[in-house]
């Protein structure tokens, strides 16, 4: 933070004491914020906040509604704006903090359980940490931990690098292939065939033709349907799905069938590359009946495979880099 944002972090764990910032006055409002809504429902109702995102739309509307005749009003004196940010714990906008094969290069630190205060440098990979934390004498309140005047309780400040054991991966959550969706979804264009994950026990994926050329909107009214709840406000894209002949074959034929589809579940862009049409007069009389004179294609073994490569993605640790061009994204 402090080497691209100029903003130094300090993480501090069984603090010895601490001091009162500005941040106190703003949490403790928007705290007061929701509890207020809450004592609005009367006897026999129930509190209109029930889950963190309720908790977010409350602080947004009550409590970072701000006008500009408000703040003229008190001289100019107070809060003039606030931005409230709604960041979900899993999912699309999420933040996947579950880095792999981490370890330091200093061999004296005895564990990174034994530090219990790291500070921002400014350097990438270098941090500050020392395994007590002081806060109370003046040397430490201005960040010259060497002449802190307890150092014999907290001990001294060292400087460490970090270095992965081998290439530093990320072990991909449901958000990133949420967020991935969303992308592929943009650039997705009429005509193109995407690959969809499903959550059916005997289907994990479908594939579908976009047939919008408005590409992707909102949902305005609340339907349900096979493939989830929709809600207004979410994000879709309409398609046309192609069915195998049979369950489990990857021998496919278009059908009549438009719906919706969440975008968040696109997991490949380019299926064309990957299918073939198939050639009956070598083919059983079971695919080729089933089909009448509609045309048959075939998916091929290795589009087969990328395809649950990248639904199990979450569940394997993936390079985030080498995830986007493996599902045909174009950026």
């Amino acid at each position: 933070m402090q080497y691209e944002h100029g903003i130094r972090l300090e993480h501090v764990y069984q603090v010895t004491a601490h001091a009162k910032d500005l941040s106190d006055s703003e949490c403790g409002g928007a705290k007061h914020a929701v509890d207020k809504r809450q004592m609005m429902a009367k006897e026999g109702e129930t509190s209109t906040v029930k889950e963190p995102y309720d908790a977010y739309t409350t602080i947004r509307d009550d409590y970072g509604n701000l006008t500009l005749d408000r703040f003229l009003k008190r001289g100019g004196v107070g809060i003039f704006r606030r931005f409230i940010y709604w960041v979900p714990a899993s999912g699309t906008g999420s933040i996947n903090r579950n880095f792999q094969h981490c370890q330091t290069l200093s061999s004296s630190l005895g564990g990174i359980k034994s530090l219990h205060h790291l500070s921002d440098v400014g350097i990438p990979g270098q941090l500050r940490v020392r395994t007590g934390s002081c806060h109370r004498c003046a040397g430490c309140q201005r960040g010259a931990f060497d002449l802190c005047d307890n150092i014999r309780f907290v001990g001294p400040a060292e400087v460490i690098t970090l270095h992965p054991k081998e290439k530093a991966s990320i072990r991909l959550g449901r958000h990133a292939l949420s967020d991935l969706g969303v992308k592929l979804a943009g650039e997705a264009k009429e005509h193109e065939l995407l690959a969809v994950e499903l959550s059916y026990a005997n289907e994990a994926f479908m594939l579908c033709e976009v047939v919008s050329t408005a590409g992707v909107y909102r949902i305005e009214k609340d339907f349900e349907s096979n493939l989830g709840n929709f809600k207004s406000g979410d994000m879709v894209l309409d398609v046309r799905k192609l069915e195998p002949v049979s369950a489990g074959s990857s021998h496919y034929e278009y059908t009549e069938k438009v719906f919706p589809i969440f975008v968040e579940d696109i997991r490949k862009r380019r299926m064309a590359e990957h299918l073939c049409e198939a050639d009956l007069s070598r083919r059983s009389t079971r695919i080729a009946g089933s089909s009448g004179e509609k045309k048959i294609y075939v998916l091929s073994a290795a589009g087969k495979s990328t395809i649950l490569k990248l639904i199990s993605a979450e569940d394997s640790v993936f390079d985030r880099r080498d995830l986007a061009p493996l599902a045909g994204s174009t950026n």
